[in-house]
């Protein structure tokens, strides 16, 4: 089975917007959409990635809203601050 690049799968996904606005696709084993990123949800972020981790991997995207898939976006300073150890 050949490795696809994640940036490829991510911009894959989100250039299947349809006319309307919304991505066209779903969630799945291998795909996680969070509206934002919040220090203090780390512990959900964790639990996603040890089950992307445990089966084939996979992908989060941040700054999609939920229902409905609408790319909104997310601010880099969200991410400045992180600490990774």
């Amino acid at each position: 089975m050949a490795v696809v690049s994640p940036d490829y799968y991510v911009s894959r996904i989100i250039r299947t917007v349809g006319d309307d606005g919304y991505i066209k696709s779903r969630e799945s084993s291998l795909l996680e959409f969070k509206e934002s990123f919040n220090l203090g949800n780390m512990d959900e972020y964790a639990k996603t990635m040890a089950a992307f981790a445990n089966n084939r991997g996979g992908i989060i995207i941040f700054g999609v809203k939920d229902n409905p898939r609408i790319p909104i976006g997310i601010r880099k300073e969200k991410f400045d601050n992180i600490l990774i150890i």
